[in-house]
């Protein structure tokens, strides 16, 4: 770890990373004494110094200091700076003597601060972010597994729910597209229809039946068929009378058939 240096008479070299380890590693092993309110009053003294071309000596005021570290109660403000001065962090050269004067204090005292970090080589600080950042290595390998791939279906595209024709829909549309067998009875036909559907809760081999009405135009052919049968069992064969609905087949072309009954 860097040390602050100290060549012959001259006077120690300071800088905010020597001063930053030194406040950390005593953080570290006085954690029932130290408080944020230490670091943070600790800091802005490196702060003006560095600013100040880290002048030896430098004034302090202390409502400057309040107001840059945010603390609003002057006792929490002394207590912890008569702290650091004890702990060797601060010289106060000179106590303010009025409201119009500020404490002259000095930096360069943390040069002969004594701590475990001078008589091992690590501090024990280092030693714990060591063992943490091993045991974080170690972890990781454990956790380091192959990535599932993900599910890359293709996703369908919204539709809008069903919404099941009332059964005056249904009876409007039988008779605009009713053939001749079923001229006058169109609207028992409907309601065969739709309460059919009903029964079935308008599903067709487990599937919502989404076009009802493509439905509803193969229940009208089956009774065309069944009224061509006839024509066929009577002697009339003619191709001509077929009665399907106009434009059934292109309707059904369009459509698709929904429903076999």
């Amino acid at each position: 770890m860097s040390k602050i240096q100290n060549t012959g008479d001259s006077k120690p070299i300071l800088n905010g990373y020597v001063l930053s380890r030194k406040w950390f590693d005593f953080a570290f092993e006085n954690p029932d004494r130290v408080k944020p309110t230490h670091g943070i009053i600790f800091f802005f003294m490196v702060e003006k110094c560095n600013r100040l071309g880290w002048k030896e000596k430098f004034g302090f005021p202390t409502g400057h200091a309040m107001e840059a570290t945010g603390i609003k109660s002057k006792n929490t403000y002394y207590k912890a700076f008569h702290d650091l001065v004890e702990w060797g962090f601060v010289n106060l050269i000179e106590k303010s003597k009025n409201a119009n004067t500020s404490n002259i204090i000095s930096l360069f005292t943390a040069s002969i601060f004594k701590s475990v970090i001078d008589t091992v080589d690590k501090s024990v600080l280092d030693m714990a972010m060591i063992q943490y950042d091993s045991r974080q290595a170690y972890s990781t390998v454990l956790i380091d597994k192959p990535i599932k791939p993900f599910n890359l279906k293709p996703i369908e595209p919204n539709r809008e729910s069903f919404q099941p024709p009332s059964l005056d829909v249904v009876i409007d549309f039988v008779k605009k597209n009713t053939i001749e067998k079923l001229r006058g009875r169109e609207n028992s036909f409907a309601k065969e229809f739709f309460f059919h559907q009903e029964k079935l809760e308008w599903k067709y081999k487990g599937k919502i039946v989404r076009n009802w009405k493509a439905s509803a135009m193969q229940w009208i052919a089956r009774e065309e068929s069944k009224s061509q049968q006839k024509s066929k069992e009577n002697g009339n064969t003619n191709p001509n009378n077929s009665e399907y609905p106009r434009g059934f087949k292109h309707f059904e072309q369009n459509t698709g058939a929904i429903e076999a009954v």
